[in-house]
């Protein structure tokens, strides 16, 4: 689960449709619902990056720019998949609280020691980061 804060932009995975055999191919339509934490929705297109490849970049706004869980539902069909309906489910979490420490600071402080190294070491260490500030706060 990805975290984003406020006014950062959302990146989904790529979504891949396959016909039957397994090849890439273009469905006719493929399209998004965006449920928020208060249980309100967005809606719509999911661009193509590619033959058979989907990704949508999203930036909250507004009313959309609410703390928590955000549940993202693509929903793929026609075209290669004839009558097949395909749907991903992703989530990522907004979160408004600035962390007691700045994940940058830890993860610089980290790498120095050889213990983060990658993108998914760093998600960690911001996740740990967040989770530690709203404990204090409670």
């Amino acid at each position: 689960m990805a975290i984003v804060d406020y006014g950062e932009t959302y990146s989904s995975p790529t979504f891949e449709v396959r016909d039957t055999a397994g090849a890439l191919g273009n469905a006719g339509t493929v399209t998004y619902v965006l449920t928020m934490p208060d249980g309100t929705t967005a809606s719509g297109t999911v661009p193509s990056t590619g033959t058979g490849t989907y990704a949508l970049d999203f930036t909250p706004a507004g009313a959309q720019q609410q703390d928590g869980t955000h549940v993202l539902t693509v929903t793929a069909t026609g075209g290669v998949l004839g009558a097949l309906v395909r749907k991903w489910v992703e989530t990522y979490v907004v979160d408004s609280e600035a962390p007691l420490v700045s994940t940058r600071d830890v993860v610089a402080h980290l790498r120095a020691e050889g213990l983060v190294v990658g993108a998914a070491q760093f998600e960690q260490v911001r996740l740990y980061a967040l989770a530690m500030t709203d404990a204090v706060a409670r």
